[in-house]
């Protein structure tokens, strides 16, 4: 990578060319994903409270010795974007350019929905989704 290239990256590690290209597709209600976050945070050893985590979604936790231990922080801050509106973008599900959940099994899902490196990478193609001035204010 050139020094010119190096200097184009964010700290998110999104090149501009990459924040460039992002479009946005629909309007982005960001309170609405403060309220469902609100809603379904709670404690994660008890995932059968009404609070504790929503049952329309896969658990990415796994139960050791008694207690889960996360691996599910994505997959929950995907639910909340969901909520707020950001759309699907469809693809293979291996693939960084597509974000979609389908529900129901493990594998109904992208990585960029589970897997926080993976979003990363995404996000850096959909910048222009929340930094957008059609974000709505409440």
């Amino acid at each position: 990578m050139s020094p010119e290239q190096s200097r184009a990256r964010s700290s998110a590690g999104c090149s501009t060319r990459e924040r460039i290209r992002a479009r946005l597709y629909f309007k982005y209600e960001w309170w609405k994903a403060v309220d469902y976050a609100n809603r379904w945070v709670g404690d994660l050893n008890d995932v059968m409270s009404p609070s504790g985590y929503n049952p329309a979604y896969y658990h990415f936790n796994k139960l050791v010795n008694g207690h889960w231990e996360g691996n599910d922080c994505q997959n929950f801050l995907s639910q909340a974007l969901r909520v707020g509106g950001w759309t699907k973008d469809y693809g293979i599900f291996t693939s960084d350019a597509a974000w979609w959940y389908r529900g129901g099994g493990r594998f109904d899902h992208t990585r960029t929905w589970s897997a926080v490196e993976n979003f990363r990478r995404y996000s850096c193609r959909a910048t222009a989704r929340t930094s957008s001035t059609k974000v709505e204010t409440r």
